[in-house]
């Protein structure tokens, strides 16, 4: 998903000046936002709260999908040996 939004920088923010507009993910451009170094171009609310959701259940799938995995090498890892002697 490429889905980008648009906020006006309202301060400096390296490299971006006061006034100046950018495209980020619908996460970074809410902490620019709620850091009120910028504001939303053309707020769309459902759209930017719809992407917002879409990337934090994308990074809690990723996370998920780690955990299991760490779960399943740890089990493997770990499995006792019965060795006849």
């Amino acid at each position: 998903m490429n889905d980008k939004v648009s906020i006006k920088f309202t301060a400096k923010q390296t490299p971006y000046n006061a006034g100046e507009i950018a495209g980020f993910s619908a996460d970074r451009a809410a902490q620019l936002v709620k850091a009120k170094v910028a504001v939303y171009v053309n707020p769309v609310k459902s759209k930017v709260k719809s992407m917002l959701a879409n990337a934090q259940k994308s990074a809690q799938e990723k996370a998920d999908k780690k955990a299991a995995t760490a779960k399943k090498n740890k089990m493997v890892g770990s499995a006792p040996h019965n060795k006849a002697k």
